[in-house]
């Protein structure tokens, strides 16, 4: 099956990074410790993206890629980040 283009809803690391926005390496992180799921992209699709300058070159390790509605699932999470507050003894 031939491609004409990487669907929008697949995202690079970098791209889902500005999304969140976080770092690169933590998303990468956020892949590692499985909170996100994540794929290689096919020769076809690193092509593509390319092409399309999505990306400026393919590492010997592969392009991840995730998907948008993954990620919008994170950024709708609430998270309340920091430490507890004391209790008023």
């Amino acid at each position: 099956m031939h491609m004409e283009y990487v669907s929008p809803s697949l995202l690079v690391v970098r791209e889902a990074a500005q999304q969140l926005h976080v770092t690169p390496s933590r998303v990468q992180n956020m892949i590692a410790d499985g909170r996100l799921a994540a794929r290689k992209a096919t020769k076809e699709e690193e092509a593509l993206l390319l092409r399309d300058g999505r990306i400026h070159g393919v590492m010997t390790q592969g392009i991840l890629v995730v998907q948008s509605t993954d990620v919008a699932l994170l950024t709708t999470r609430s998270h309340k980040g920091g430490r507890p507050r004391k209790q008023k003894p």
